[in-house]
């Protein structure tokens, strides 16, 4: 395995494969453009997307990340390939191999493509804009041998010599010094208050055990205020629902108190109603008997 650190370089080092592989006649044929690729029968290539529907002849899928050798080339960009993991064989049709990101040659790898792989031989082309962690991720994919090809960025890299030049060391230097470990949010905050700015190479200084451990420091200090920030809030808090279920008693209390109210008022016009019936009758009892004690007085 070849592993690159950038798309470009990956490509790069793709074409100088194929233009190999066309001078020892392993590419037959013309190139054909499929997709975003130009590929030749023998050409190896790496599915980017599940296509589970597609069914080799030993029942596996097509999955992302298996490699392929391209048997034929089908007039409408269907290939015929063999895998290379021993899944057997396939046709990937036109409408999976012509869509966009779908291939990509086999030659290589980038560096993060290429984690959690183990072979048994691996080739890191290194420049200066390497870290040291993606050193340690290219250096321990292999099993029997791990090789780091120096190189300054934008130039080829060249095999054969084992012997370090000063432009090696200093390329080496360069990349053991840049890590790619990232501030945590704390960390950066802390960065700010201490000086730094986000892209100054000293916010390094804070991923060293001694800066962690003063930012674990502030960190619990920060903790603590939040906390008893907190417990205010929670008092708080315990009051407004105190005073909420004083205003609902409260409220419930004045609904009872408007019902009792209604219905005593009804009460009290039915009484009063009840009354002027009752002085209604009371006249007309007075009136009939005033016209009978009239009527005994005339027969007299």
């Amino acid at each position: 395995m070849v592993m690159a650190r950038t798309n470009a370089q990956l490509d790069d080092f793709n074409e100088r494969a194929r233009a190999h592989l066309r001078d020892t006649g392993e590419l037959k044929g013309p190139d054909v453009p499929i997709g975003n690729l130009d590929i030749a029968i023998g050409d190896e290539l790496v599915t980017r997307r599940n296509a589970r529907w597609i069914v080799t002849t030993n029942k596996s899928r097509v999955i992302n990340g298996a490699r392929w050798e391209v048997t034929r080339i089908r007039h409408d960009g269907a290939l015929d390939v063999t895998s290379l993991d021993g899944r057997g064989r396939a046709t990937l049709p036109a409408d999976y191999t012509m869509a966009d990101d779908q291939l990509s040659y086999g030659y290589g790898s980038t560096v993060h493509r290429a984690q959690g792989s183990t072979v048994d031989q691996a080739i890191f082309l290194a420049d200066e804009g390497a870290s040291r962690n993606l050193l340690y991720v290219a250096a321990s994919r292999a099993r029997e041998r791990n090789d780091i090809w120096l190189t300054r960025e934008g130039s080829q890299p060249t095999s054969g010599s084992t012997t370090l030049t000063d432009d090696d060391i200093d390329v080496l230097r360069q990349v053991l010094k840049r890590t790619d470990q990232e501030a945590t949010g704390s960390e950066v905050v802390w960065a700010k208050e201490l000086g730094y700015e986000l892209d100054d190479d000293r916010i390094h200084q804070l991923l060293t055990p001694a800066g962690r451990l003063a930012i674990q420091h502030r960190t619990v200090q920060l903790e603590r205020g939040l906390r008893a920030c907190n417990v205010g809030a929670d008092d708080a808090r315990s009051v407004v629902l105190a005073a909420r279920k004083d205003v609902e008693k409260a409220s419930t209390a004045a609904d009872r108190a408007e019902t009792d109210l209604n219905r005593s008022q009804k009460r009290l016009a039915a009484e009063e109603a009840h009354g002027l019936v009752a002085r209604v009758k009371a006249r007309h009892d007075i009136a009939d008997l005033r016209s009978d004690v009239g009527l005994s007085a005339a027969e007299v």
